[in-house]
């Protein structure tokens, strides 16, 4: 894994949404902002911070997987002692939906009149 090019493309992938659902690998899911994921690179490694309800959790990237707009990374920490893999879902906003809903209900209602 190039951190440059990994670091660019975790970055970038990350700014498509504003909202997004952390998924770990038991299956246990937070919903956290764009602004509460951060992603540096220090020495050569990639590491990701973001907030859940632990508190704010740093790990390194030992690798990562971007497909379907999902973003999926291989993390570790405490000197390799503990590894997970970590899934970032892109969250519609309730905004969104609301939205889509209101669009969708003038679509039928002029189907109707």
């Amino acid at each position: 894994m190039n951190p440059e090019t990994a670091l660019a493309e975790i970055t970038e992938t990350l700014a498509a949404a504003n909202e997004w659902l952390m998924v770990d690998a038991s299956g246990k899911s937070f919903a956290v902002q764009k602004a509460e994921i951060e992603i540096t690179r220090e020495r050569g490694k990639i590491i990701c911070g973001f907030l859940d309800e632990r508190g704010f959790q740093l790990w390194r990237v030992t690798d990562y997987r971007i497909e379907n707009k999902n973003l999926t990374l291989a993390v570790t920490r405490n000197f390799g002692r503990e590894n997970d893999k970590i899934k970032f879902v892109p969250r519609t906003s309730a905004g969104e939906l609301s939205a889509a809903v209101e669009l969708a209900r003038l679509v039928q209602a002029n189907q109707i009149a």
